[in-house]
C-alpha cells in the first residue's frame, strides 16, 4: 500500500473504513470512491479495474473526443485565418467564410 496506512488512505480518498476494505477485498463499490482510492494510493484506476471491453471502447472514445475538442480549439484561429475566406473569379476581393 505504498507505505500509508487505512486510516491515512480513508482519509484521503473520502470513504469509510469498510469501503475501503471492500476495495482490499476485491468486492464491488462505487465508481467515484474506487477512483478516489486509487488516486491516493496514486495507481492509475483504468489499468487495475475489470471493465469489459465495451465500457473500456466508451471511456477510450471520450479521451477522444476530448482530445479532438481541445485540438480544434487550439487550432480555431489558425485555420479561419487560413481557410475563413473563399476567392472567387470574377471578384477583387476574398468574401468570408
Amino acid at each position: 500500500m505504498s507505505g500509508k496506512t487505512k486510516e491515512y488512505i480513508t482519509g484521503a480518498s473520502g470513504c469509510s473504513r469498510p469501503t475501503f476494505d471492500k476495495f482490499l477485498g476485491g468486492k464491488n463499490i462505487d465508481k467515484q470512491k474506487f477512483i478516489a482510492i486509487c488516486e491516493a494510493l496514486k495507481l492509475k484506476w483504468t489499468d487495475i479495474a475489470e471493465i469489459e471491453s465495451s465500457d473500456r471502447i466508451q471511456l477510450q472514445g471520450k479521451v477522444i473526443n476530448e482530445l479532438v475538442e481541445e485540438i480544434r480549439e487550439s487550432i480555431e484561429d489558425s485555420l479561419e485565418k487560413e481557410c475563413g475566406t473563399m476567392r472567387v473569379l470574377d471578384m477583387s476581393r476574398p468574401i468570408e467564410l
